[in-house]
């Protein structure tokens, strides 16, 4: 690295996708952010991902933070009640640009189908 304010050598610490993946599902379940849902869906849409890590990395962190991943149902009842929080649903679209199409019912749907169904 050669710029003004640094000159030398950095290490950087990368994360495969799957396993970022794997946090932000973890993320979509703690906390309420519906741009977890817009992340998670936009990911399973536009990178060729191996789902079952993205599986197996979930339950790792969960594990170690909770002691206990949920399983698919209750996955499922804590998204769908957040699908009912204006919170939840509102915070994304002033992130997104305009020309972003983005249909949170049918992210919710594909991430219910292609990860939260197979925990």
């Amino acid at each position: 690295m050669d710029n003004p304010w640094y000159q030398g050598s950095a290490e950087v610490t990368t994360y495969q996708p799957e396993e970022l993946i794997g946090t932000k599902l973890r993320a979509l379940y703690q906390r309420k952010k519906g741009r977890d849902l817009f992340d998670l869906h936009y990911a399973i849409e536009n990178l060729d991902l191996d789902v079952d890590k993205i599986i197996e990395c979930f339950h790792a962190y969960m594990n170690k933070e909770e002691n206990k991943a949920p399983s698919a149902r209750e996955f499922e009842m804590n998204l769908e009640e957040k699908m009912k929080d204006e919170e939840f649903t509102g915070d994304i679209m002033a992130l997104l640009r305009p020309e972003v199409e983005y249909e949170q019912d049918k992210a919710f749907e594909n991430i219910s189908s292609n990860l939260i169904q197979k925990l």
